[in-house]
Formats: structure tokens, C-alpha cells, sequence
């Protein structure tokens, strides 16, 4: 599994990224016949990037969201 951790947008780049590297594990560190995937992880995705991973086997995408809250302390 390759993970791409995005923090801002992304792209349709993006998904070139994560495919070079899914390439990269595939030839360099899977056994012969297993299948890598790749998730893209990020807070969020525009059309372009939806389109891209239409047409990416074995790629996908989550995203994320990040909630804190200030406490005083006294």
C-alpha cells in the first residue's frame, strides 16, 4: 500500500505522483504477482483529481478533517 499524505488541495498531479510511486514499490519492493494499491489522503479534492482516479486502477482517495478547540487553563 502506498500512501500520499496531502495537506492543502491536490490536483490531477497528484494521482501522477501516487501512480510513479505504486510503479516504484510494484517493481522494487512487491513479490512478483502482488498487487499494490495507492490512497490519497487529503483535506480536499476538486473535479480534476475525481476525473483522474476514474481512470487509475488500483488508486483511490479519503479525506481528512482536522477539528481542535482552545482551552483556557487557570
Amino acid at each position: 500500500m502506498v500512501i500520499e499524505l496531502k495537506k492543502g488541495q491536490t490536483s490531477d498531479a497528484t494521482v501522477g505522483q501516487l501512480l510513479r510511486y505504486m510503479a516504484w514499490v510494484e517493481e522494487n519492493v512487491a513479490e512478483t504477482g502482488q498487487k499494490v494499491e495507492g490512497i490519497i489522503i487529503a483535506r480536499d479534492v476538486d473535479d480534476a483529481l475525481r476525473y483522474a482516479l476514474k481512470r487509475a486502477a488500483g488508486a483511490s482517495v479519503l479525506t481528512y478533517r482536522v477539528d481542535f478547540a482552545l482551552q483556557k487553563i487557570s
